[in-house]
């Protein structure tokens, strides 16, 4: 069973393995994005770097630190995050105030 992730939480997963790679100590960033076209996972990874990294290398390191991730890590979807169960026969005046 994967675990479920954040958004932040997963990038800084990410950015720690891309950064263990010989060729991206000086990775600046990683971004995650939510994405329900895969079928292995609902998430994209994409990396950030200032041109000083060999962009073959970046792409390896890239897809084997997606490959990684994807077998341990699910992102949780952006309608997830901070949401209030709410009962399914709310009343209308009690959604007005929420508007």
């Amino acid at each position: 069973m994967k675990v479920l992730l954040s958004k932040e939480e997963l990038e800084r997963e990410a950015l720690l393995e891309m950064r263990s790679h010989p060729c991206c100590g000086t990775l600046k960033a990683v971004d995650v994005e939510y994405s329900d076209i895969r079928a292995d996972s609902n998430w994209a990874l994409y990396a950030f770097s200032e041109g000083r990294i060999d962009p073959s290398l970046l792409q390896a390191a890239l897809e084997a630190t997606a490959e990684k991730l994807r077998r341990r890590y699910e992102l949780r979807a952006p309608d997830d995050a901070g949401k209030v169960e709410r009962p399914v026969s709310t009343p209308l005046a009690d959604l007005r105030h929420e508007l």
